[in-house]
């Protein structure tokens, strides 16, 4: 439960934030000797740390249910892509990174299992102009959005 409270905000804020800078809206076609059109909508890839952790199962269902729902309040597709490994692994997260990317999603959400690992893949995402934030694990050094967790400090 707590981990669905904690992710829709996230999915929240970066789908209002695309609403916002017209990342719904798709041209009708694309220019002469550009790549292909996104297909309307929003498609934000979800990248955990690891498909056998709890957390992560609950924090996916929150994803989905706040995109059906912010879906229905906007009058636009809203799709989670969970492409989470099984086990953690930062080398297999740059690598969904990258497959992102080849499948045209607008925005990826990521709990680093290894910033180190992840970085430059997330700096590439935002290079090609894929919205990435952080929630859960940052990847502090990173060219993401934003980050969206609890501060363990003391």
């Amino acid at each position: 439960m707590k981990s669905r409270v904690f992710t829709a905000p996230s999915v929240m804020m970066m789908t209002s934030w695309l609403c916002g800078c017209g990342g719904g809206q798709q041209p009708s076609a694309p220019p002469a000797g550009s790549e292909a059109a996104r297909a309307p909508g929003l498609k934000i890839a979800m990248i955990a740390k690891s498909t056998t952790n709890p957390v992560f199962l609950s924090a996916r269902k929150g994803a989905e249910t706040a995109a059906k729902e912010l879906a229905e309040k906007h009058g636009i597709p809203i799709q989670i892509i969970w492409m989470t490994p099984d086990h953690e692994d930062g080398e297999l997260q740059a690598t969904a990174i990258a497959q992102a990317i080849k499948d045209r999603a607008n925005a990826i959400l990521i709990s680093c299992s290894d910033p180190t690992r992840t970085t430059d893949a997330i700096n590439g995402a935002v290079d090609r102009g894929v919205a990435v934030m952080a929630f859960r694990s940052d990847a502090e050094k990173s060219k993401r959005l934003g980050f969206y967790g609890v501060g363990d400090e003391r």
